[in-house]
Order: C-alpha cells, then sequence, then structure tokens
C-alpha cells in the first residue's frame, strides 16, 4: 500500500499545529510504503485537508524517458499528456524506499 508523500519546509523541533503548515510549498514529493511511518520512527497525530490549507501537489512526469503515453501528473491525478519538452520541466514521480524522506529531510 503506498501514497504520496511529500517533505515540507518546516524545521522546528516541535511537532507543527495545523495554522503552521498552511499554504507551505512541497519541497519533494514521491510515492512511499506506509511502512516508511513506522520506519523512520514517527506517527501520524492528525490529518489536514491540503486543498483548504493551500498545499497543493507537485506537479511530476510519469516515467523517466519520454513514450507516447507518458503522463504529466499532480499526486496521482492525470493532468495531462506528456510532451517532449517536459523531461526538464518536471521530476519523476518515483517510488521512494523507507529511508528516503528522512534522507531528503536530513540533507535539506
Amino acid at each position: 500500500m503506498e501514497f504520496i508523500a511529500g517533505l515540507l519546509d518546516y524545521s522546528k523541533p516541535e511537532i507543527p499545529e495545523i495554522e503552521d503548515l498552511s499554504n507551505m510549498k512541497i519541497i519533494k514529493q514521491g510515492r512511499a510504503h506506509i511502512k516508511t511511518i513506522a520506519f523512520t520512527g514517527k506517527e501520524v497525530v492528525g490529518n489536514i485537508n491540503l486543498k483548504t490549507r493551500g498545499i497543493e501537489p507537485l506537479m511530476q512526469r510519469s516515467q523517466i524517458g519520454f513514450q507516447p503515453d507518458a503522463l504529466i501528473l499532480k499526486g496521482y491525478q492525470h493532468v495531462r499528456n506528456m510532451k517532449r519538452d517536459d523531461i526538464d520541466k518536471f521530476s519523476v514521480l518515483s517510488g521512494w524506499g523507507y529511508d528516503m524522506i528522512k534522507l531528503f529531510a536530513e540533507k535539506l
């Protein structure tokens, strides 16, 4: 079971309040297995409606190279078919290992 994981630009030591997350931009985004939550040593402490809080999934392409059936996605939502020049405009919606989001956060 996977979900779209997004890394937000939040670096305070305390758990964020809903207001702290409003209108934040996603820095990195990928497909992650549900076990990622337990593997990183954290737990789900709540949920928010991303759309009403001004948080939008990144637009990404469905694959590395160009193929006629490749897609531009916003999260899991199909936005349009990919064009050749989209390779330079969008990152790939890739699958992440359990520890990837933690490694991205530590790097930033």
